[in-house]
């Protein structure tokens, strides 16, 4: 599959997924919704944030590199969308429940960065 199909299909899963996210906070309440609710504004905002780092940081990767391949600029560009779509998501759960304070905050990107650099040492040695 070429690069310009992956990155047109995540540019309309992103759309879809922005969507469903802005039909899920208008027309739901939370409090009266349920679990069903929360599910369908988490998974709507995680992958719609996924597909958007993607193709942004691709599109900054194309624009300001270009030593490396194409694909290598797709997949880390995925990685740290989910890394970072991860990072979001933790924080809004935990704000919900009234848990976030600044040290959880630097907890949470602290292991997002460690987490970072494991798969980025982890690709290279396989590389070799």
């Amino acid at each position: 599959m070429s690069i310009r199909t992956i990155l047109w299909g995540l540019g309309f899963v992103a759309a879809a997924c922005w969507i469903a996210w802005v039909l899920t906070v208008v027309n739901n309440n939370p409090d009266q919704g349920g679990q069903t609710v929360l599910l369908s504004f988490y998974i709507s905002l995680y992958v719609a944030l996924v597909s958007t780092f993607t193709v942004g940081g691709f599109a900054l990767r194309r624009y300001f590199g270009n030593n490396e391949l194409r694909y290598a600029y797709l997949q880390a560009s995925f990685r740290q969308a989910f890394i970072v779509g991860a990072l979001l998501i933790a924080l809004l759960a935990l704000q919900s429940v009234r848990l976030l304070a600044w040290w959880d905050i630097l907890l949470l990107v602290a292991v997002s960065l460690l987490l970072e650099l494991y798969l980025r040492s982890n690709a290279r040695s396989q590389r070799i």
